[in-house]
């Protein structure tokens, strides 16, 4: 685990990939039949923090208008939950300088992962 937080127990991570199909960008359609699932299991999960990767998740989960670029390393509060924009994971390697945000978006949420959890 980034940021030093190998001692969190398996319970308290829960992996969700919304965007099962990669290689392209969704369909609004695809994202729209998607969201109940996807709302319904963070209500039964109840993440303290969520990790969007790439614009497709941040644009469902937080605003269909936000930019990666824009919104990528700051903390979106929601009522139960943070929510921490980041670059998708394949976008580095279409960009080799996303890679620094990356890492350093993981490591934060890492970070905040670990202050949770004190």
């Amino acid at each position: 685990m980034p940021g030093g937080s190998r001692n969190c127990k398996r319970s308290c991570l829960y992996n969700k990939y919304t965007e099962d199909k990669a290689a392209w960008k969704l369909k609004n359609s695809e994202i729209s039949q998607a969201l109940p699932f996807l709302e319904r299991q963070i209500q039964l999960v109840k993440p303290k923090i969520i990790v969007c990767l790439g614009s497709t998740a941040v644009q469902a989960i937080v605003d269909p208008k936000a930019k990666i670029t824009e919104l990528r390393g700051t903390w979106v509060e929601r009522d139960s939950f943070k929510i921490m924009p980041t670059f998708h994971p394949s976008a580095v390697f279409r960009d080799e300088g996303k890679r620094q945000w990356l890492k350093r978006d993981l490591m934060e949420a890492g970070h905040m992962l670990k202050r949770i959890m004190e």
